[in-house]
């Protein structure tokens, strides 16, 4: 179906999410995000490097959330739905395509060989396309419009995880192995016996290569592990943790 413009293949494992986006202000918010519109989320310490962001590109639709929002009404008036929509409807989908640091595709072919995926395979309106190059891994936000039969059937469309699977086979065959991608490793629950010896292996093998301490994928992966309950390797290590007011408290209770 699409065809690569890469001779050599690079494998790296490739990355489809989808989410369903739900309530009447949820469309507006995901384009505030995606456009970079919402000032609580740029700042030093978090995931947007701001000093980056004048490289993401708008690859389908308008580049603010104002005009995203009105395409999104005109596309819903037009089509005259054939029955009222339900406040907990699905009114939009969201599927992000992302690339590992490093890697040596074409950005621009290859999510652009998403979008032309996601409109044969979904076959509704695409609302939007914005490729976001200010964070770790450069990725792809498409939007959209679930409109199925004048009906919006985001559920539908998403459907269980046997039809994820199937969406992920699909796209793999039609887009990922073209690019050298491989195929999505399948999630295993292992023992708990067996991930105890694994990480027995990982921390001898680290003790005794400290140069892959300095490989940053190595290091965020650390990172990700140890952030679940960092204290007590804190206290182990001697780093006394900061003390928390009240308002963090607040801050960072879920």
């Amino acid at each position: 179906m699409l065809n690569s413009p890469h001779s050599n293949q690079v494998f790296i494992p490739q990355v489809l999410r989808i989410k369903k986006l739900k309530g009447s202000t949820i469309i507006k918010s995901v384009c505030k995000h995606n456009f970079r519109e919402i000032p609580a989320e740029i700042r030093e310490r978090g995931k947007i490097d701001p000093t980056k962001t004048y490289l993401n590109e708008v690859l389908v639709g308008c580049s603010n959330s104002k005009d995203a929002k009105k395409n999104y009404q005109q596309v819903i008036e037009l089509a005259q739905l054939k029955n009222k929509v339900r406040k907990d409807a699905v009114h939009g989908i969201e599927i992000i395509f992302c690339l590992p640091m490093r890697h040596k595709l074409n950005e621009v072919a290859f999510f652009e060989s998403c979008i032309a995926w996601c409109r044969e395979y979904f076959r509704v309106p695409i609302l939007s396309a914005v490729v976001h190059r200010d964070e770790d891994h450069p990725h792809c936000h498409i939007i959209l419009i679930p409109l199925v039969n004048s009906r919006l059937q985001g559920s539908a469309l998403c459907g269980n995880r046997s039809k994820w699977r199937a969406m992920q086979e699909h796209f793999f065959e039609n887009v990922g192995i073209h690019f050298g991608l491989t195929k999505p490793r399948p999630t295993v629950r292992y023992p708990s016996e067996f991930r105890f010896n694994l990480a027995i292996q990982i921390v001898d093998y680290i003790t005794m290569n400290e140069d892959c301490l300095r490989d940053v994928a190595v290091q965020k992966e650390l990172v990700q592990l140890v952030s679940s309950d960092p204290i007590d390797l804190a206290e182990i290590v001697g780093i006394e943790p900061p003390r928390l007011d009240f308002k963090d408290r607040k801050t960072y209770a879920l």
